[in-house]
């Protein structure tokens, strides 16, 4: 039953600490996103004022295509690439620990407080023996986890 507990108040805090990674991931892609737009949509701009006011010929237009197709896959490249990188590849992904870093420096009450009920846990199930008093693991990871309930 403490066992159980224990499992899970790291299993909610896990899932709260993976739904702000999400959330970062998510926000970050739509940033890129609109950054992307933005910077195609300037580039089409320019280009169309360009042909505008030289009047160009096809050789010229062809040139100016080629270019501000370019410009938008740089502008991909630049900006939409690496926000999508988190989602293709796991090496990409923070961890979970650089997560609860980010969530303790943000929230006082918090702290690293997370962090280490994290490792303890982790730690404790990789241990065959008993080194430490299950009991005040389990009330860290209480304490940890009704700190992290109050939070939004």
């Amino acid at each position: 039953m403490q066992d159980e507990g224990k499992l899970r108040n790291y299993n909610a805090i896990m899932d709260a600490l993976r739904g702000v990674r999400a959330r970062e991931e998510s926000a970050a892609l739509r940033r890129a996103l609109f950054l992307t737009v933005a910077m195609t949509l300037g580039i089409v701009l320019v280009a169309s004022a360009l042909e505008a006011l030289l009047y160009l010929d096809i050789a010229g237009r062809t040139v100016l295509f080629s270019l501000a197709a370019a410009g938008a896959l740089v502008a991909a490249s630049v900006f939409l690439f690496p926000a999508l990188a988190p989602r293709f590849s796991a090496a990409r992904r923070k961890s979970e620990d650089s997560v609860a870093l980010e969530v303790g420096a943000h929230f006082p009450q918090v702290k690293d407080r997370l962090l280490n009920a994290m490792q303890v846990f982790r730690e404790m199930r990789k241990e065959t023996h008993v080194a430490w008093s299950p009991a005040l693991v389990d009330a860290g990871f209480r304490d940890v986890a009704d700190a992290f309930d109050r939070l939004d």
